[in-house]
């Protein structure tokens, strides 16, 4: 994932969104985008002329035999595809959203914040934001990418591919390389408190505390009187016992 930006589809926010793809790849990369009117300009201000750029125009239509209610809850249908040649001389031959479409799905799949007709969804950009920047990173770096280790032969991620990492990150390096301000403590282990992670582990967020004030350890304090909290507040609200494994 070479390159990603949040916020609003417009020329204010594409130009840069290109600008930044322009900085991380050669001169002359074959490049192809969908339909959307503000793409020609944007990549004009961030390649210039050395780009070899289409478009990929499609058209949907709903399944006329479906109710309205049916249509609104079904995917759309392509009913045509159009290639266009926009900057320098794009191979038509191989002008494909193919693989930005595959990363979507891997977004939406992966990410709550961006799955269709659910209550998952971002309620402030901020935090949609710091979600897609916490993805993009284990993507890129903590992910094994299942093609590239088969091509390379080892476990592989984008970045290795990349060459910029010899090896997989851990996501606790992800964790220990977010700014101070938003400092967080991440425990994994089979069984942090009682019987709570059942086995699968837990990773406990606690903000707005500084990496140099604690250590580890005081990490996992702070972990644990947090849960024990939240433990006695469920009690209190539902009027009952919670046990060992609440």
């Amino acid at each position: 994932m070479v390159s990603w930006l949040v916020g609003d589809k417009d020329l204010r926010c594409a130009t840069p969104f290109m600008k930044d793809l322009a900085s991380r790849v050669p001169e002359w990369v074959h490049l192809t985008t969908d339909g959307w009117l503000t793409y020609p300009e944007a990549v004009r201000r961030a390649f210039g002329h050395k780009v070899h750029y289409a478009q990929l125009i499609k058209n949907y239509g709903g399944d006329p035999d479906l109710s309205e209610t049916e249509r609104r809850y079904s995917p759309t249908v392509c009913v045509s595809a159009m290639k266009a040649r926009v900057i320098g001389n794009p191979d038509m031959g191989t002008v494909s959203t193919s693989i930005v479409e595959r990363a979507n799905l891997e977004i939406r799949t992966n990410v709550r914040r961006f799955m269709r007709l659910t209550n998952g969804y971002s309620k402030k950009a901020e935090n949609h934001a710091y979600a897609f920047s916490l993805f993009a990173m284990i993507y890129n770096f903590c992910r094994l990418h299942g093609p590239l280790s088969e091509e390379r032969g080892i476990n592989t991620t984008p970045a290795m591919a990349a060459g910029l990492e010899e090896r997989p990150w851990r996501i606790l390096e992800v964790v220990e390389r977010m700014d101070g301000e938003r400092q967080v403590f991440a425990v994994w282990g089979r069984y942090l408190h009682a019987n709570l992670s059942r086995g699968f582990g837990v990773t406990y967020v606690a903000e707005n505390t500084q990496a140099e004030e604690c250590d580890y350890l005081e990490g996992i304090e702070r972990v644990h009187r947090k849960l024990g909290r939240h433990r006695r507040h469920r009690a209190n609200h539902w009027g009952c016992d919670l046990g060992g494994g609440g």
